[in-house]
């Protein structure tokens, strides 16, 4: 059976329903644990139809907590010139979420892992609420971004790109 060890996800993107690579590679990662420890997870969504997916995860997990939080396009495109003037990439300033935050404090609180392990870059940010419990952290990339952006194709494209890569790698 499970041992008492409390792993928590959290997750900008839901791994219910696992319908592409990442949502995938994490729900394989969740299911693993969940044989091993208590599992609980963190997930933002866009839409009902996500959230009632992500119920999914109630089989798998001890604690879930849903985050629904659709982005519009006219907050998108507010979102590009703020992390252009930052240099921060635009792929984590557009998952900036009141509520992911306020769900990750609570989920430290309530559910109190030992250990919390955000998935993807977009949920990194999240792992502060970890830090300032004195919780051990784990960050798993599904992609090495910075070299992804550092190919992009076309000269106007791959020049805009340029500044971000260096604020993409994890070193």
């Amino acid at each position: 059976g499970p041992i008492p060890v409390r792993v928590l996800f959290l997750c900008t993107q839901s791994p219910w329903p696992a319908n592409s690579g990442a949502p995938m590679r994490t729900q394989a990662w969740i299911r693993t644990a969940a044989q091993w420890c208590e599992v609980g997870l963190v997930a933002w969504v866009r839409s009902e139809a996500e959230a009632a997916l992500a119920a999914g995860a109630r089989d798998v997990c001890r604690y879930v907590r849903v985050v629904r939080e659709p982005q519009s396009a006219m907050r998108r495109y507010t979102l590009k010139p703020r992390a252009v003037a930052s240099l921060a990439p635009y792929c984590y300033t557009e998952l900036e979420s009141p509520a992911m935050w306020a769900a990750a404090r609570e989920a430290v609180t309530a559910f109190a892992p030992d250990i919390v392990q955000a998935e993807w870059m977009g949920s990194a940010r999240y792992l502060e609420v970890a830090r300032a419990a004195g919780i051990p952290r784990v960050f798993s990339a599904h992609n090495v971004e910075h070299r992804i952006l550092a190919r992009t194709p076309g000269r106007l494209a791959s020049a805009l790109g340029q500044p971000f890569v260096a604020a993409m790698e994890i070193g």
